[in-house]
């Protein structure tokens, strides 16, 4: 069975431990970033099928991330799931 490309764009080292515990290994096969202008550039190279994305991050916004998925790389068909943990 091929494994699930998920891309995890988050600064919090915590929540990144967290994603790495809870998305199974034997599924998904997990990149993660830690700002999104790194993130943007790995979803470049390597295609995820899924971006969990957090909206506060450094360098590039999580907003700007999406932005510029959806609008300039006209990419519509890729999930993206976007969380942020601002009360």
């Amino acid at each position: 069975m091929e494994k699930i490309k998920i891309l995890i764009i988050e600064d919090s080292t915590l929540f990144r431990a967290l994603y790495d515990e809870i998305l199974y290994d034997d599924v998904f096969e997990k990149k993660f970033a830690e700002n999104g202008e790194d993130g943007l550039i790995l979803y470049q190279e390597w295609k995820p099928d899924i971006i969990l994305l957090d909206m506060v991050l450094p360098i590039m916004s999580g907003y700007s991330v999406l932005k510029e998925i959806r609008t300039k790389l006209k990419d519509i068909s890729t999930t993206i799931i976007v969380q942020t943990t601002v009360p």
